[in-house]
């Protein structure tokens, strides 16, 4: 859900527009950008989720995330595809990628270090 939130903001920030405009498949295309940018904008939500007295939720736990670094492994292209998959045909990018890119979001809870259109180091 927190990946979904992650797309309202880009839809409100403008960067869904951007990526749609950067092109749909390859390991630096806007698509795999976009989907980048999700895993570390619902890492941030993720970060913030339970702090404070207006938390949403209980106190996150190591099983939870490693449950979220899981999931994002396992849906990589690379994953998804096979081995051998050819990196021209990603739309969300890597195993590895995803699980950077949420972590990214989650350890610094800072939205201003997702922004996966500034690097070419995805």
């Amino acid at each position: 859900v927190a990946h979904e939130y992650g797309h309202h903001v880009q839809n409100l920030t403008g960067a869904l527009a951007k990526g749609q405009r950067m092109g749909s498949q390859g390991p630096r295309s806007g698509s795999v950008r976009v989907e980048l940018q999700a895993d570390c904008l619902a890492g941030v939500w993720a970060h913030h989720a339970d702090d404070g007295p207006d938390a949403l939720l209980a106190p996150i736990t190591e099983e939870q995330i490693a449950g979220v670094i899981q999931t994002a492994k396992a849906i990589g292209d690379d994953t998804i595809q096979g081995p051998g998959s050819n990196p021209e045909g990603w739309t969300h990018g890597s195993a590895a990628q995803r699980t950077r890119w949420f972590t990214v979001g989650y350890q610094g809870g800072d939205p201003d270090r997702c922004d996966t259109f500034a690097t070419d180091d995805l």
